[in-house]
């Protein structure tokens, strides 16, 4: 089968279909249980499936891929049939990637096909272009870095010593002469800048200078998420000749 093929069997989602799905995902889990607190975050992929709410059932060396009459909230987190799935989302689907609190990565995602002998993972270059990377304010809840100490020192202490260990031995005068927002990644900085706050109310279960960061950040993930699906969309309806 041609790169492009799978594509074309399948209709590009609407604009609807696409903001919904935005609100899906980010609203999909209380991801401070599962998403590191700093950046570089995880990879999310947002990609075109021809089973799209669909359940897969491994069978050995073959599976099943079987259609969802009722929402099942343990067996699919978003408590959706696959009628109700299609019918608000079309054929989006996402899997996060490269996460640092996953401890034994699993490869995907997979693309299925209804025979029940064939699958391929999504191709590296397609991941990479269809991505972004989230952290766990892309749902914030104010009691979050209190629920999550360990992780949260852990990957605090880890993202403020790779900053360290950047800038330590560049004189001061750099930074005074060029600006850090010329030598530092602007999501980073703006992670660095909060980080004193951060640290702070991770004793606390509501303080008012991080939850100002909570609310702003969540913000702007939700706004790359919608951006991110907007790309691969525009690549998606391309390959259909569409708009």
């Amino acid at each position: 089968m041609r790169d492009d093929d799978w594509l074309k069997q399948m209709l590009a989602p609407t604009l609807e279909q696409t903001a919904r799905f935005a609100d899906h995902v980010a609203d999909n889990h209380s991801w401070y249980k599962h998403l590191p607190f700093f950046p570089p975050g995880a990879s999310f992929v947002f990609f075109p499936n021809p089973h799209a709410g669909w359940g897969v059932r491994i069978l050995g060396d073959q599976f099943i891929v079987y259609e969802i009459e009722h929402g099942d909230y343990f067996a699919h987190h978003s408590r959706l049939s696959t009628a109700e799935y299609r019918d608000r989302f079309g054929h989006w689907d996402y899997w996060v990637d490269d996460n640092p609190r996953q401890r034994e990565p699993v490869p995907g995602p997979w693309i299925y096909w209804a025979d029940g002998n064939h699958r391929e993972l999504l191709a590296d270059d397609l991941k990479r272009q269809w991505s972004c990377r989230l952290t766990a304010f892309l749902k914030p809840a104010p009691p979050m870095l209190s629920l999550r100490p360990s992780e949260f020192k852990r990957e605090a202490d880890a993202f403020l010593a790779s900053g360290r260990r950047r800038f330590g031995r560049v004189p001061m005068v750099f930074f005074s002469m060029l600006g850090r927002a010329r030598t530092e990644d602007p999501v980073v900085e703006r992670y660095r800048a909060a980080a004193g706050e951060l640290r702070q109310a991770a004793g606390l279960r509501n303080h008012l200078a991080a939850v100002g960061f909570m609310e702003s950040e969540a913000i702007e993930q939700r706004r790359l998420l919608l951006a991110t699906l907007h790309r691969v969309r525009a690549a998606w309806s391309m390959i259909q000749g569409g708009p």
